[in-house]
């Protein structure tokens, strides 16, 4: 006897709901954890990670410039020195703020792909 498609659409649905009720949620586990680790991703780079490179960026561009003033400054006396770049007490804040974007991302985002392993 030939069964009616009506019939193997419910069998599948059957089939479906009996395995999905069986396995529970774990059927979907890889899609619910792409969508988790994209959205980590998201908001650790744009949240954490562009604010700190940013800052980072401005505090370091701060203190090439103090070097390049110091540098032009001495005279001939002190050609032979070396010169350390050292960062102004208005820098200091920002690599502070640096530091404490880069220990939210290792706190909050541990699975992003900004922190390695």
């Amino acid at each position: 006897m030939q069964q009616k498609p009506i019939q193997n659409i419910v069998f599948a649905f059957l089939l479906i709901g009996a395995s999905v009720s069986i396995n529970g949620c774990s059927v979907f586990r890889f899609v619910g954890n792409a969508i988790s680790s994209g959205y980590e991703e998201v908001v650790s780079y744009f949240n954490a990670y562009y604010n700190a490179q940013k800052k980072f960026n401005e505090a370091q561009d701060e203190v090439f410039a103090s070097y390049k003033d110091a540098r032009e400054k001495r005279d001939e006396s002190q050609l032979g020195t070396i010169i350390v770049p050292l960062a102004s007490p208005a820098t200091k804040p920002k690599f502070n703020i640096v530091i404490d974007k880069c220990s939210q991302i290792l706190s909050f985002y541990p699975k992003s792909s900004v922190v390695i392993s």
